[in-house]
């Protein structure tokens, strides 16, 4: 064997090394799956973003931020559950613009899940209603009212509220307790629930739903009026939603009929009935 030739071996077996080793790369790259998208982009809270980005390094689920450019443009690769958290609704509409929302609808309907917390759920609901002023703008990903602020609770002010967690949602804690105090800082009440939607909780105060979970094409959607993340004692609950959206854990949540909340709120409910179908 001339070196010419063992010139060549060395370069060619280099070269398939290289080849091999880069696929290897690849392949664990996409085993290594993101399972949470943090939306971060104009309107967010700031205080609701750190709360949140603690809580997944906490409970060491993998996360990574997610701009408005990433949303428009697409790039929701290997994220299982996008989540929108608390801040301003309006300004997630301006920002994300039609091509935005309707990447998030298409997401969503082919079968990843997405979560709204505060702003985050009055955004994805099908109605607004804030501060008695109806509003249309949002995604509609569930067929449900979003509500606020409480009445106890006028526009801006904030504090702890309990909410007592449905026996069908608080099995799959590994606690007793089914009431929590959480903090509350203008989020919605839900109403006049689509047949699709079913409550994980409540308010304890008026018994008006405070978690709720449905359906968009093949995907979840939860809205969450109280901000889970700011207080640890609520850690657990916003730690079940993700599991439940990932689908690492199997929830049957479909609803036979119209919610009892569809009766309690009938004059609004009947007004909106030709949107929420």
């Amino acid at each position: 064997m001339n070196k010419k030739h063992f010139t060549l071996i060395i370069f060619t077996c280099t070269f398939l090394l290289i080849v091999v080793l880069s696929i290897y790369g690849l392949i664990n790259l996409c085993r290594e799956e993101i399972t949470v998208g943090l939306y971060v982009g104009p309107g967010t809270w700031r205080d609701g973003i750190e709360a949140l980005e603690l809580l997944l390094n906490n409970l060491g689920i993998k996360f990574q931020e997610v701009r408005a450019f990433d949303i428009i443009n697409g790039n929701l690769y290997n994220i299982k559950t996008l989540i929108i958290p608390g801040g301003w609704a309006w300004d997630y509409h301006v920002t994300l613009g039609s091509q935005g929302e309707n990447v998030i609808k298409e997401y969503v309907a082919k079968g990843e899940s997405i979560i709204g917390i505060c702003a985050g759920a009055f955004y994805l609901a099908k109605i607004i209603i804030w501060k008695g002023k109806e509003y249309t703008y949002p995604l509609g990903l569930l067929n449900v009212i979003a509500i606020g602020p409480k009445k106890n609770y006028p526009w801006p002010s904030y504090g702890l509220v309990n909410i007592v967690l449905e026996k069908k949602f608080t099995k799959y804690l590994n606690s007793n307790k089914s009431i929590f105090s959480a903090f509350y800082y203008g989020g919605p009440e839900f109403m006049c629930l689509g047949k699709e939607v079913v409550v994980l909780a409540r308010y304890l105060d008026n018994k008006e739903p405070a978690i709720v979970l449905g359906t968009y094409g093949k995907g979840l959607v939860i809205l969450v009026g109280v901000h889970l993340e700011i207080r640890e004692e609520t850690w657990p609950i916003i730690d079940l939603l993700i599991k439940i959206a990932n689908r690492e854990l199997s929830f049957s949540f479909l609803n036979k009929g119209l919610s009892l909340s569809y009766f309690i709120h009938i004059s609004i409910c009947t007004r909106w009935k030709h949107v929420l179908i």
